[in-house]
Formats: C-alpha cells, sequence, structure tokens
C-alpha cells in the first residue's frame, strides 16, 4: 500500500526519472568513455596536485573530493548526471509552484529541460561546465523560492550556490550583482534585503581579495586570476588591424612596448585568426604565445607561471585599447561575436576526438586508470547527425525566447506579481548572461548551459500564459 501511495504521489517524477535514465544510457552506450579534452586534462593535473592552475579550482577540487569514494571515471559521470538530474528537477518543481503548471505542462516542460542534448552531452566531459551548470540552476531556483516564498534558508543556500559557481567558471562573477539588483526589486522585508546584500557584496570582496593575495603569494602577481587578462588582450587584438596609432604616441611604457610587438608582429607573420573566438589564446604561433615562450625562456618559468606573470600586462593592455579605442573594439570584436551568439562554436561536440593525441596524458589518465587508446567511442552521434539538428534548433530556441520575453513586458500589467517576478528573474539572468558574453568572451554551447533550462521554462509558461489568460493567469481587467 505504500508503494501504491509513493507512486501516486511521485508519478510525474518518476516518470520524469525513468525517461532520463533510459535517454543517458542510450547516450552512454555509444559514448562509454568521457569526453576528455585539453581543459580536462588540466582539471585533473590540478586535483592530483592541489595547486591553483590557470583555470578556477571549484572543479579539480570536486573531482578531488570524489576520489575519496573512487577513483573510477565513470563515478564522475554519475554525480555529474545525478547533479544534473536533481538540479532541472528542483528547478521544475520550483516553476510548477510558482506558475500552477498542469501534469502534463509539468512533465512535458520535465522531458524537454531533462533530455536537452548540450546538456546530456556535457554530462559526460571531465569538464566544469556539467557542474556549474547545475549550481547555477539550483541557485536561481532557491532564488526564485526566496522571492516568492520569503524564506530566510532559500536566501542563505541562493547565497552559498552563488559562490561556489564563482569557484568553477569566472563567467559567475556578475552572479552577486544580479542578486543584490533582484533583491532590490523583489524584497519586501527592507532589513533582510539590505543585510543580505551587505553580506553579499562582503563576501564577494572578501573572496575577490582572498584569491588575490593567494596567487601573489605563489605566483607574485595581484591578479585575481590569470584568464582575465589574457582574455582581454585576446580579444583586443581583433582590433588590431583597425588601429592605426603610431606606438610612439602611447604614453604607458609597457603598452606601447606591448602595441609595438604585437603590430609588427601582427604585420610580419603569417599567423591569421578567421573568427572571433579563443584562437590567440592558445594557438602555438600566436603573438601572445610567442611572447610567453620568450618569458619563459628568459626566465626559466613554467607554463603556468608565465600566465600569471603575463596576466597583469595583458590585462593593461586589453583594457587600454577598450578604453581608447571603444569603436573599433565593438567593430572588431563585439559586432562579429553577435554572429557566434546566433550560431556558437560547436566546441568539443564537434568530434570526440578533437583533441591531437600529442596532448593527451598518460599519467593524468593513470588516476582513472586509464589509458589515451581506451578513450573511444562507438559511435559519434552527434558529429554524425545531432549537431546539425542543435545547430538548427539553437535560433529558434533564441527567437522564441527573445518573443516570449516581449510578450511578458507587453502584459507586465496583467500577470499576477509572482508569476511576473519569476519570469522576470529567469529572464533578466539569461539577458545579463548574454550581454556580458558578448562583451567579454565568445559564444560555445557548452558555455551557455545554465541558460537553456530557464529560456525553455520561459517560453512553455508564456504559451500557457498566453492560452490560459482568460481562465487564472490575468488578473482581471473589467
Amino acid at each position: 500500500m505504500k508503494v501504491k501511495n509513493i507512486f501516486a504521489k511521485y508519478y510525474s517524477e518518476i516518470i520524469l526519472a525513468a525517461v532520463y535514465t533510459f535517454f543517458i544510457l542510450f547516450f552512454l552506450h555509444y559514448y562509454p568513455i568521457p569526453h576528455f579534452t585539453w581543459d580536462s586534462f588540466s582539471y585533473i593535473e590540478d586535483s592530483i596536485s592541489g595547486k591553483q592552475g590557470i583555470r578556477p579550482f571549484g572543479y579539480p577540487y570536486f573531482l578531488s573530493l570524489l576520489y575519496k569514494f573512487s577513483h573510477n571515471v565513470h563515478f564522475v559521470v554519475f554525480i555529474q548526471y545525478l547533479f544534473q538530474f536533481c538540479s532541472s528537477l528542483f528547478l521544475i518543481n520550483t516553476l510548477k509552484n510558482i506558475f500552477v503548471f498542469s501534469q502534463k505542462i509539468y512533465l512535458l516542460l520535465g522531458v524537454l529541460i531533462l533530455i536537452e542534448p548540450i546538456g546530456v552531452y556535457h554530462g559526460n566531459s571531465i569538464l566544469s561546465d556539467s557542474l556549474f551548470s547545475s549550481c547555477t540552476i539550483f541557485a536561481i531556483s532557491f532564488l526564485l523560492k526566496y522571492i516568492n516564498g520569503k524564506k530566510i534558508l532559500y536566501l542563505l543556500l541562493h547565497i552559498i550556490l552563488m559562490f561556489i559557481c564563482i569557484e568553477f567558471r569566472l563567467t559567475a562573477l556578475f552572479y552577486p550583482f544580479f542578486s543584490c539588483i533582484i533583491l532590490i526589486l523583489y524584497s519586501q522585508r527592507k532589513l533582510i534585503h539590505w543585510a543580505s546584500i551587505t553580506v553579499i557584496l562582503v563576501v564577494y570582496f572578501v573572496l575577490f581579495q582572498w584569491h588575490i593575495s593567494e596567487n601573489k603569494k605563489r605566483f607574485g602577481v595581484e591578479v585575481y586570476s590569470a584568464f582575465s587578462g589574457w582574455t582581454h588582450t585576446n580579444n583586443a587584438l581583433y582590433a588590431l588591424p583597425r588601429i592605426n596609432t603610431n606606438a610612439k604616441f602611447i604614453a604607458d611604457e609597457e603598452v606601447r612596448k606591448m602595441h609595438t610587438f604585437f603590430k609588427a608582429y601582427i604585420d610580419s607573420s603569417s599567423f591569421v585568426v578567421h573568427q572571433v573566438g579563443s584562437g590567440y589564446l592558445w594557438d602555438e604561433p600566436s603573438p601572445m604565445q610567442v611572447m610567453r615562450k620568450k618569458i619563459a625562456d628568459s626566465l626559466g618559468i613554467g607554463y603556468t607561471e608565465t600566465w600569471f606573470y603575463l596576466a597583469p600586462s595583458f590585462q593593461n593592455y586589453g583594457t587600454y585599447i577598450q578604453k581608447n579605442y571603444p569603436y573599433e573594439y565593438i567593430m572588431s570584436f563585439m559586432m562579429p561575436n553577435l554572429q557566434t551568439l546566433m550560431h556558437p562554436h560547436i566546441g568539443e561536440m564537434g568530434n570526440y576526438y578533437c583533441t591531437p593525441e600529442e596532448s593527451m596524458n598518460n599519467n593524468t589518465l593513470k588516476i582513472y586508470g586509464l589509458s589515451t587508446k581506451e578513450l573511444l567511442c562507438k559511435k559519434q552521434l552527434y558529429k554524425d547527425g545531432a549537431n546539425r539538428y542543435i545547430e538548427k534548433a539553437y535560433p529558434v530556441l533564441l527567437l522564441l525566447f527573445v518573443l516570449s520575453s516581449f510578450v511578458i513586458i507587453f502584459y507586465r500589467k496583467r500577470i499576477d506579481k509572482s508569476i511576473y517576478s519569476g519570469l522576470v528573474i529567469m529572464n533578466v539572468f539569461a539577458l545579463c548572461f548574454y550581454l556580458l558574453t558578448l562583451y567579454s568572451s565568445w559564444f560555445m554551447y557548452r558555455y551557455l548551459l545554465p541558460l537553456y533550462p530557464m529560456m525553455i521554462a520561459s517560453i512553455i509558461t508564456t504559451v500557457v500564459l498566453t492560452f490560459r489568460a482568460k481562465l487564472w493567469v490575468f488578473k482581471s481587467t473589467s
């Protein structure tokens, strides 16, 4: 009798779990070994050494925690999929409580979010993206629950998860400011929301300064992350062909020398970056890597050390170009980057074997009892077919999301406050995510993983609201 009651109570959740499990097992049949890339080996090396690398330490720390239970790589994948399922289900249940979905809509939304193919693929990758996405979805869900339920525990969990996200990816550095804005707009208890904002900002700046202090101790440079400075210069170099200013007119000596080197190198070498992305960061013939090698040889320091050594200089140069040549930066980086917004780089999904064999690291793989020869898949489902559908479906998803946002704005006065606030939180979060990426980075499908569940939820909710407008969702205008 108890089993029947449990089944009856959690009927929808059991169905969603069954669908998700079937879909994951089908996927894993063709991809039995997780996808390892350049980044994967970097994360694993950091998890073994316990030292800060050029990437945030959150994911290596997560891997090191799992080593206490198992050194089986499939255990990592299992935990990632478990987090992915739980975060998605938690979001769906949160939205159901706010928007009062019917059982059919609940199941439809659940299936669409859970079997989203980009999330499924990267749950089976040794990369931070899947876990970062899960933590982000949990964090936004707790914020939604707090705004609608006013329980302090939800706010506390949101704040904790928000800072965990920062330790996984630098993209999350805007999360605390987003949370503060939402609390100002929608929290009705002024004392609590101002106290919360104070706590968030204090923790943020303490954490920021702690990272700077740690990098100062280890690498001798006062930077939060090496990536920030390198990315600034990577993006700025796209504007270089449009900048005709003679270097002698640049007052800052460091910027002047760097500008002279970059201009001379790009004018005299055959190195060309054909599209907006990370070409200047990683390609060996790029001027940034040439400079890094010169520093490594002259100072006798390692790869990670050179990244941190050059980070302040690259930060200074990239910032200088953006401030003094905003038009050139917008036209050379941001405008072309709009194309990657509409059509993101396919990334690792393009080829299971995208990492060259010489980049594989057998010593690192030994932590999981694997060798590079075992990194095989039975069939490249994504390369051979799924990617074509993903590339066609994504612009449609983006267009529907934009249209749903306009519908929400247009009917804002007729939508119930709790429903409206929930939609605003999801949509504004996605907008901020897109805008900051457009300014500072480039678009890849895996970078956008946290957004897909919220975009799908916003679209489905808007459709439901539209069809039920005269029944119970909108307030009466009579």
